[in-house]
């Protein structure tokens, strides 16, 4: 059975520190799924927000992670997702036709786009 986690990395700003992040995941057998971080402490801690999935026990990762000598500390919790098939979805129940759910989509994904070019902007400018 595949899991999914959520993880919340603080680590020091240094050039390797993502890659060795991910090197750990990977050879520890996680798929990295989703990833959002920030600058912090006047630039010199990373905030890392990771989603990984694997079948394997996150220990396995948790203890690998904490061994990083640029990471400070690493929180996680098991993430419950819920897959939806958008096709056989039946939106009369939520209120919804099928012809406006593309449209409520659309407007997520523009909203997203939106905030993480916000925080993007504000990372370069504080660089």
């Amino acid at each position: 059975m595949i899991n999914k986690y959520k993880l919340d990395i603080i680590a020091d700003n240094q050039p390797t520190v993502m890659e060795q992040i991910f090197r750990v995941a990977r050879y520890r057998g996680f798929k990295v799924e989703g990833l959002s971080m920030a600058l912090i402490s006047q630039g010199e801690m990373l905030s890392i927000q990771m989603t990984v999935s694997s079948s394997r026990a996150m220990s396995l990762l948790h203890n690998q992670l904490l061994k990083l000598v640029d990471v400070q500390r690493v929180d996680l919790e098991k993430a419950n997702f819920e897959k939806v098939d958008l096709e056989k979805a039946d939106f009369e129940k939520i209120g919804t036709e099928r012809s406006q759910a593309g449209q409520v989509v659309g407007c997520i994904n523009e909203s997203n786009y939106q905030v993480n070019a916000a925080i993007n902007e504000n990372i370069v400018e504080r660089i």
